[in-house]
């Protein structure tokens, strides 16, 4: 978790993390995804009963980048996941 005030390239930073491990694992499976991505994905899966589809979906990647997670503060069940 990256915390800090807005304007101080934390989306750079986890960018920058990610395109590093892709440079020295070019096989790795790498997502940037917003936090508002997630949570529709989520929501989605919930509504249609995909959750097992959704749980496999994100477990197949080596590094998930979710950006601005504080947004899903209070998604208690979305948190969790």
């Amino acid at each position: 978790f990256l915390y800090g005030s807005t304007v101080l390239g934390k989306t750079n930073l986890v960018q920058a993390i990610g395109n590093e491990l892709m440079k020295n694992r070019p096989y790795a499976k790498v997502r940037y995804m917003h936090s508002d991505d997630y949570i529709r994905s989520f929501m989605n899966a919930v509504r249609n009963n995909t959750y097992d589809l959704f749980k496999q979906q994100y477990k197949q990647y080596d590094l998930l980048i979710i950006d601005d997670i504080q947004f899903i503060k209070g998604k208690d069940r979305t948190m969790e996941e």
